[in-house]
């Protein structure tokens, strides 16, 4: 959560606009363990999501440079089934929703702002209230530095932590397209995946590594706490082009880690959210199948 759901917008905006996304994903029942390999029961996940980036207004200017408002809508929801202690240690579901307005604008021949503004709802479906509301704010600065390179830096706010928090970002994408592509991606994890065309309709994408998770607010004994799930793996997609600006597609893979932690939401438990030992726990390895159709990429 923290900013991390800031450089999900500002990635679309910068990136993409008038597209959209629905998706499922399974990963399949594993064990949960601590670093001292003590178990806590077996648990899969299921999760189904869905985006779509709504542009407000377009102008072009003489370089024909974008500037652009827009409005990304975006919701996960996502049901655990576990067994034995882990059914203690994980809510039964969690649902992140999101609206957030996007600025995007030349600020020369290289440079360009993003900024955006917004909020959402991060918290089990039986847990939700006013505490799991959540605000967020920023900024990134991007230069390209080829057709197909970009980076940038910039800071985000947000009040996951109870007080508002400033924190850096980072971001960065390479992709080439043709029959075979490259991409990688850093906003607000990990994305790396080579691609090949197998036709004008069918194209193959190897997700060699991806790095997702989900946040809740969580009441844990009258406390307020930040539960997250972080998720390391690799899917093997295969995609079809149904019409001009809609493929479906289907994948298969493994859940490397899926890591779970709770963090008081306190400055303390700001400070602690990056200490691994943190109570911090990890399922093993689980098949992850997925699939969804995606509208205008």
């Amino acid at each position: 959560m923290k900013v991390a759901i800031l450089c999900i917008t500002l990635l679309a905006c910068c990136q993409c606009y008038g597209q959209g996304h629905i998706g499922y994903k399974h990963i399949s029942t594993s064990t949960l363990k601590d670093e001292r390999e003590n178990e806590y029961g077996t648990g899969n996940m299921q999760i189904i999501s869905g985006n779509y980036t709504f542009p407000l207004s377009e102008k072009r200017n003489q370089t024909g440079q974008l500037s652009l408002w827009s409005i990304n809508l975006s919701g996960t929801y996502a049901l655990l089934s576990n067994n034995g202690q882990a059914s203690k240690l994980n809510p039964k579901d969690i649902f992140n929703g999101s609206l957030n307005l996007s600025y995007l604008c030349p600020l020369s021949g290289r440079w360009s702002l993003v900024a955006s503004i917004g909020g959402g709802v991060y918290a089990p479906s039986y847990e939700l209230s006013f505490k799991s509301i959540l605000a967020n704010g920023g900024v990134l600065f991007i230069y390209r530095f080829s057709d197909t390179f970009s980076g940038g830096i910039g800071a985000g706010v947000s009040n996951s932590y109870g007080v508002p928090m400033a924190m850096p970002m980072i971001y960065l994408s390479w992709r080439k397209t043709g029959r075979w592509g490259f991409e990688i991606d850093m906003a607000s994890g990990l994305y790396m995946a080579v691609s090949m065309r197998l036709g004008k309709k069918i194209a193959m994408e190897l997700a060699a590594l991806e790095v997702d998770g989900m946040s809740a607010i969580v009441d844990v004994e009258g406390k307020s706490k930040i539960y997250s799930c972080a998720m390391l793996s690799s899917t093997l997609y295969v995609s079809f082009q149904v019409a001009k600006e809609v493929c479906l597609y289907g994948g298969f893979g493994g859940n490397w880690a899926r890591m779970i932690k709770f963090t008081d939401r306190s400055l303390k438990g700001f400070v602690d959210s990056f200490k691994e030992e943190h109570d911090s726990r990890e399922y093993c390895p689980a098949l992850r199948v997925s699939a969804g159709v995606r509208y205008g990429f």
